[in-house]
């Protein structure tokens, strides 16, 4: 019987002019039914709960997956970045001594004074220490062999 209902008292007549009313047990039905209801709604929601823990989840370890190759490749560019910086400073190292060699190198003026100098003295017509004594040795011989001629 619902709470508010009462109950019918001794002899007293049932159900009034139309005729007793049959009892239904509203409360009954209703709240089992509230019950059924509720119970399908807190599935629902640790359904929902889980899926969105999975979701976090995988969100999580895709984040750490992500962060650990960024961190990987950071590595790698910052270490590329250290080997162009030694290599730029090898260059750059090297291009001076270059240039500190070229600034010790004759310039062209130079160059075409000597070879103004060089044509002029014509080397190539100079003699040598041996044909200037085998010249001597020939006048010498020559001088001997006319003294004795003369003689």
């Amino acid at each position: 019987m619902g709470l508010f209902q009462q109950k019918p008292k001794g002899n007293a007549p049932k159900g009034g002019l139309f005729g007793q009313k049959p009892v239904i047990p509203e409360e009954k039905t209703d709240t089992s039914s509230e019950f059924n209801a509720l119970g399908r709604k807190i599935r629902l929601l640790e359904d929902r709960y889980s899926n969105l823990h999975k979701k976090t989840t995988l969100n999580e370890q895709n984040m750490i997956s992500y962060n650990k190759r960024s961190n990987n490749e950071l590595k790698s560019i910052n270490s590329e970045m250290l080997d162009l910086r030694r290599l730029i400073d090898n260059v750059d190292s090297k291009l001076l001594l270059i240039i500190k060699e070229l600034k010790l190198c004759a310039k062209r003026e130079e160059v075409e004074l000597l070879k103004k100098y060089v044509n002029l003295w014509e080397p190539i017509q100079f003699v040598t220490r041996r044909e200037v004594e085998m010249v001597v040795e020939d006048a010498l011989d020559d001088r001997a062999a006319k003294k004795k001629k003369v003689l």
